[in-house]
């Protein structure tokens, strides 16, 4: 495979997580932060949100682990899709938790009704 190629699926790639990440904002956000729905699992499980983060985004590995065969030839592409965008949009909020504690750990507050609805949509 050439460089372009390779830098032509990266970008690909980064394209799908980006409309991943808006397209689910609805689940993971209340009033569109997405960091709050780590934020109110983590103090519902008396967790730190990273720790959500890294474990859903462990799974998403796990699913593909789990996949894998001697020949990975036997993966489909709507599969290997579906599992690395969701591991590569993880990490982007994972990142994104991460700078939010290195900035102080300022994070928008939300604790309203239809917030409360959403989230046990969500389980």
């Amino acid at each position: 495979m050439t460089d372009s190629r390779v830098l032509t699926i990266a970008e690909d790639l980064h394209r799908k997580v980006l409309g991943r990440l808006k397209h689910k904002g609805s689940d993971y956000s209340y009033r569109f932060n997405r960091l709050a729905y780590f934020h109110k699992s983590a103090q519902g499980l008396n967790m730190h949100p990273l720790t959500i983060a890294v474990t859903l985004m462990d799974k998403a590995v796990l699913r593909l682990y789990n996949r894998m065969s001697p020949v990975v030839s036997e993966f489909d592409e709507a599969f290997l899709d579906e599992v690395i965008v969701d591991i590569v949009g993880y990490l982007s909020l994972i990142y994104a938790l991460a700078v939010e504690e290195l900035e102080g750990g300022k994070h928008e507050e939300v604790s309203t009704d239809s917030d409360t609805a959403s989230a046990a949509s969500l389980n």
